[in-house]
């Protein structure tokens, strides 16, 4: 749809329509062919023309009108122009005179800059779109573009301000705010916004000056699974076996002493191994925090074999439940008066395939 002029060139053309709704119809030998405008002439060849909102960076930017071919469809002059874009059809576009004037003035003043739309395009780091081109010379003038303290970050959730580090210019139009901490989840609203920014003449942004956008998490910590497992990513532990082994440097038939004198710790996969075995020995109740925890294997209980199918689902239901492991497979043999507990497990992150198995006898275990 397209926008009220703001001027008329010398030959009476009105001139700075402007409207929502062009596309990238084709591109050759650095020409690249705009449908979708309105009230084109033969009088816009030589004037400007600003496009905003087109998925490629390459098609954002104020280009040179180089031919007329119908009211709705001009070709520009764009060496970085791509055919087709995601957006076409929702693509935003001013007209603009060549030297950016109408004969009743600067451009600026009559048509002025705002903020059209904010995107996140990482963990912190913000994709602002704007309506015109604003200053972007300098990381320290006053309402520069590329200045931080020139833009306001805000979650709407807690109403905590953000600290932006630093601004890159994406193109003349689009700049991206980085951010020290990161934003809430897509459920969160943040607003970006500025109450200094400055156009390419110097007048002050025009309304709307803010921009809603969602957050975005690392897939990392996308879920409270994932959160753990971030969390415990680097995790040690004291090299101890979840039974007593006739050793002497072990106190207590389970703590080993190091070479200098500490205790030995572990990590990687022999901890997950640990994990697992120590879910078979534990009892649901051992720890308090978690009342279900632990599948509870004793020393010399009867196990029979009507009821392995049961405890195969549990075993596999409680490994599952390490953030490390992605896949988990149990499978149970009994023979004679030996019950042998093997659990396959594949590791989330590596894709590693641990094995650990636990021969239960009826009279006491063995390892």
């Amino acid at each position: 749809m397209p926008a009220l002029g703001w001027g008329k060139d010398p030959y009476g053309a009105v001139a700075g329509w402007s409207g929502s709704g062009a596309s990238i119809a084709s591109v050759a030998v650095g020409v690249a062919t705009l449908t979708g405008l309105a009230n084109m002439s033969p009088l816009s060849i030589g004037r400007n023309i600003t496009l905003y909102g087109a998925d490629t960076d390459g098609n954002n930017g104020t280009f040179l009108i180089v031919d007329y071919v119908s009211v709705s469809s001009i070709k520009i002059s764009n060496v970085n122009a791509v055919s087709p874009d995601v957006n076409d059809g929702f693509i935003g576009w001013i007209e603009r005179l060549q030297n950016d004037e109408s004969v009743y003035g600067a451009a600026a003043a009559g048509i002025g800059t705002s903020i059209l739309s904010a995107l996140a395009l990482a963990t912190n780091e913000v994709k602002v779109t704007l309506s015109g081109e604003p200053r972007h010379s300098s990381v320290f003038s006053a309402g520069d573009a590329l200045n931080p303290s020139t833009w306001a970050i805000q979650r709407l959730d807690t109403t905590a301000f953000l600290h932006v580090l630093s601004v890159r210019p994406i193109n003349p139009l689009t700049y991206g705010l980085t951010t020290l901490e990161s934003f809430g989840s897509v459920l969160v609203t943040h607003r970006v916004s500025s109450s200094t920014l400055l156009d390419a003449a110097g007048f002050s942004l025009k309304t709307p000056r803010q921009a809603d956008f969602l957050g975005l998490l690392d897939a990392s910590v996308s879920t409270e699974e994932k959160k753990t497992y971030k969390h415990r990513g680097g995790s040690r532990d004291l090299f101890n076996s979840p039974t007593p082994i006739d050793d002497p440097s072990r106190f207590g038939g389970t703590l080993i002493i190091n070479s200098v004198g500490d205790y030995q710790d572990m990590s990687g996969d022999a901890l997950i191994k640990k994990l697992i075995l120590r879910r078979l020995l534990s009892h649901p109740g051992d720890f308090f925090h978690l009342p279900e925890y632990g599948i509870g294997f004793r020393n010399k209980e009867p196990v029979f074999g009507g009821g392995l199918s049961r405890i195969k689902a549990e075993i596999e239901r409680q490994v599952l439940q390490e953030p490390e492991v992605d896949v988990a497979q149990a499978s149970l043999t009994l023979d004679a008066n030996t019950l042998t507990v093997l659990v396959r497990a594949k590791l989330r992150a590596s894709g590693t395939q641990l094995s650990v198995s636990l021969p239960l006898r009826s009279d006491g275990m063995t390892f």
